[in-house]
């Protein structure tokens, strides 16, 4: 498990007169817990065949389904007498402050086994479950009603629900889009166009926003009071997204491709091309960096620079993003009257001395 932004426990006694405890505990609330690469190995036995047999299957709301149960069961292992019921506690330190010491001093602990038992008869009520009865079955084991509803149960329009979100538009454009729509109410299509274009609609409709419904195109929440918190959330649990930001938190520099292949081999999506794999990786990739800056590589050097600009950046970048800049260009073309040598100047730009090779073959450093 993950968490990001841990800065540190700060303590600071009543008295320095005589010793004094105090535990802190470090907790997450049941909606804050994700299960995004949950794969067959993870369960054994009996219960271990019929989670194969799910995972085998293309029965998605299932599987969803059963993530939340997960969820639920994780944050039931990890809560405490003195935690709410929703919450999980994931770590507990207990710190001591004597009079003959500045600072407090955390008491050592033996190191936890990483591990949450889960109720294998609660797990395996959800597998053998007939399909169809899985919120039925889900209540029953203690997840509440809302949870299902944000997480499953977002209405949907079976005409223009156009499939898994990709992001070839912009998230900068499509938040400003979305913030517009919400508060105008509605459009119909000639309005939408003075908006935004039909991708970023496309866009919006499959992050689960916006929809359209008897000629007219509206918000699927229609009281939302910050749209930029509502557009973020939905980007966050957004499971393609989801996918990119795994694959970015083990590994900041992995390609494109791979993210495209991992999104075939677990939604079933089939892209043809390279170049069709390339422009979907890239655009997971950047919906990823935008809502997460950190994801990217602090030690890219100039790569970092420019993916970060990227993500932020208001124009649709769908293929390699170029970076034949203006400003590259001055700076190589300077590089060169000053007599350096071009593999000096490919290293100054973060490029591949062919990269610039291929600029000055085809006349744009002249």
């Amino acid at each position: 498990m993950e968490v990001e932004d841990y800065v540190g426990w700060r303590v600071i006694p009543e008295t320095l007169d005589e010793p004094s405890g105090v535990i802190g505990s470090l907790k997450v609330r049941e909606a804050w817990i994700n299960f995004i690469d949950v794969k067959n190995g993870s369960f054994k036995g009996r219960i271990g065949d019929k989670a194969r047999k799910l995972f085998e299957s293309n029965n998605q709301n299932r599987k969803r389904m059963f993530a939340l149960l997960l969820r639920h069961l994780s944050t039931k292992g990890m809560s405490t007498q003195s935690s709410r019921p929703d919450e999980a506690v994931l770590a507990v330190f207990p710190f001591v402050v004597r009079p003959e010491i500045d600072k407090a001093v955390a008491v050592s602990a033996p190191a936890s086994s990483g591990r949450v038992q889960l109720e294998s008869d609660k797990l395996e009520a959800f597998l053998v479950s007939p399909p169809g009865t899985e919120e039925e079955i889900l209540v029953s084991l203690g997840v509440s009603h809302e949870i299902i509803r944000e997480n499953v149960d977002r209405p949907k329009n079976k005409k223009t629900s156009l499939g898994r979100f990709v992001g070839y538009t912009s998230p900068v454009v499509s938040a400003r889009a979305y913030a517009t729509l919400v508060r105008m109410g509605k459009v119909d299509e000639e309005g939408w166009v003075d908006i935004a274009n039909g991708r970023v609609l496309r866009d919006l409709i499959n992050l689960g926003l916006v929809q359209k419904a008897d000629g007219q195109i509206l918000p699927v929440d229609e009281l939302v009071s910050d749209p930029d918190a509502m557009f973020k959330h939905a980007i966050a649990r957004c499971d393609t997204v989801q996918l990119a930001r795994s694959m970015l938190v083990k590994n900041p520099s992995v390609s494109s491709v791979e993210v495209t292949e991992m999104l075939v081999t677990k939604f079933g999506k089939r892209y043809q091309t390279d170049g069709s794999k390339i422009r979907v990786g890239n655009a997971l990739k950047r919906w990823a960096r935008w809502v997460e800056p950190h994801l990217i590589d602090p030690k890219g050097g100039a790569k970092a620079d420019s993916l970060l600009e990227a993500a932020l950046s208001k124009e649709a970048q769908v293929g390699r993003r170029t970076y034949a800049s203006p400003e590259n260009i001055a700076i190589a073309k300077a590089g060169y009257a000053a007599g350096d040598y071009g593999k000096t100047i490919a290293e100054r730009l973060g490029v591949s001395y062919m990269t610039l090779k291929r600029w000055k073959d085809s006349g744009k450093l002249d």
